[in-house]
C-alpha cells in the first residue's frame, strides 16, 4: 500500500502515524535495555516540562550519553529545563510501511551542564540543533524512570 512518490520521499511533510494497523499487531512492553537501545540512536525527541502557562512539549535534537539524555537549548530557556526541575522526555520510532514502531518515555531531573570537562566531552558527541542559532546551554536529564512500548507484527 505505497506509491512511487512515497518511496521517493514525496510525502515527507506528512505527519507520521496515520497508517492502518498491520494484520497481526502485538503490543509489547520494552525492557530498560530495549528502551536505552531506542535512545542510543539519538535524533529528535520532546522534553516535557511545566511552565507558567501549563505543560509544554519542546522538540529537541538529542543524544543518549552515559545513561543520560543530553540536548542543547538557548541559555534563556525555561528555568524548568535548566534549574533541576523534574521533566519528561519522549521519543518515537515509526515504520509505517511495516505498521510497527515504538515509544520510550523518560522521567528525571533536568540539569544544566556547567563542568568544563564534561562540556568538552559532550561537544564531541555531535548534538546539532536543527533550529540553529545560539543553543549554548547543554542540558542533561538524570533518569529516574524509563519505560517503553512497541508494536510489532506477529505471525
Amino acid at each position: 500500500e505505497t506509491t512511487p512518490a512515497s518511496l521517493a520521499g514525496g510525502d515527507v511533510g506528512r505527519p507520521p502515524g496515520p497508517g492502518r494497523a498491520g494484520p497481526h499487531p502485538v503490543l509489547e512492553t520494552l525492557t530498560q535495555e530495549q528502551c536505552e537501545d531506542h535512545l542510543v540512536a539519538g535524533g529528535v525527541g520532546r522534553v516535557v516540562f511545566s511552565a507558567e502557562r501549563g505543560p509544554v512539549a519542546l522538540p529537541v535534537n538529542f543524544r543518549f550519553v552515559d545513561g543520560r539524555v543530553v540536548f542543547r537549548t538557548q541559555p534563556t530557556a525555561s528555568p524548568a529545563i535548566t534549574a533541576g526541575a523534574v521533566v519528561s522526555f519522549e521519543v518515537d520510532r515509526i515504520d509505517e510501511a511495516m505498521s510497527e514502531g515504538g515509544s520510550v518515555l523518560v522521567s528525571g531531573r533536568a540539569q544544566r551542564v556547567e563542568d568544563r570537562t564534561e562540556l568538552g566531552k559532550l561537544a564531541l558527541v555531535g548534538i546539532e540543533p536543527w533550529a540553529g542559532g545560539q543553543r549554548e546551554a547543554v542540558i542533561r536529564i538524570e533518569i529516574d524512570e524509563i519505560s517503553g512500548r512497541a508494536i510489532r507484527q506477529g505471525r
